[in-house]
């Protein structure tokens, strides 16, 4: 049930980031975590994934998009 609710949490937080533009923000802190190895880009929520690919690519680091 804790799970459920840290989700919902989770949810309405990023709900709100995004209506408030807050998507490329969002992205950076993912292309953050992604070059120092924390995550990956296949753990990139399907709503960021294109944001994050765009910006990868305009930064030269598009060995970084592993899909599998």
């Amino acid at each position: 049930m804790r799970n459920l609710i840290i989700k919902i949490k989770f949810f309405f937080y990023i709900l709100k980031f995004i209506l408030k533009g807050g998507a490329e923000d969002m992205a950076m802190c993912w292309i953050t975590c992604i070059v120092a190895g924390v995550k990956t880009y296949k753990e990139v929520p399907r709503f960021l994934k294109a944001k994050v690919k765009e910006l990868l690519i305009a930064m030269d680091l598009q060995e970084l998009i592993i899909e599998d």
